[in-house]
């Protein structure tokens, strides 16, 4: 969702959302722990909006929310689950292909600080494509 020009002229607010999961298996040593996994993502960033041509380019400050869980299955291991709040950067440009219909592609940026036995920093990326209809 883009609220364009909601705090003055070319400064708009976004947010964003996204979900997923899937399963896998940790291997350790000759053990393998088969798990399923969920993540749940989403944002809301202040930037900056312009045009040229038929573009529009957009960039800005976001600060994004993470969620992840894991659940071994038929293990005896724990239910485990990591909620964080993570500062970014937001970087997009979108195509306008017809009256009010966006073809666009963007980014995300984030840094996450996590504290697993040991600090541990990470930074990572989103990319996206959207197809955009302005109400």
């Amino acid at each position: 969702i883009t609220l364009h020009n909601l705090f003055r002229h070319h400064v708009g607010l976004r947010l964003d959302g996204a979900i997923g999961g899937g399963n896998s298996a940790l291997v350790i040593e000759s053990v393998r722990l088969a798990y399923d996994a969920f993540e749940a993502s989403g944002g809301v960033a202040v930037d900056y909006e312009d045009r040229l041509g038929g573009f529009e380019y957009h960039a800005g400050l976001r600060l994004g929310a993470l969620y992840v869980n894991r659940n071994f299955t038929g293990s005896l291991y724990p239910f485990q689950t990591f909620f964080t709040l993570t500062p970014g950067l937001t970087l997009g440009a979108a195509y306008e292909l017809a009256r009010d219909w966006k073809l666009g592609l963007g980014g995300h940026v984030n840094y996450l600080y996590f504290y697993v036995d040991e600090p541990k920093s990470l930074a990572f990326v989103d990319w996206f494509l959207t197809l955009s209809y302005a109400l």
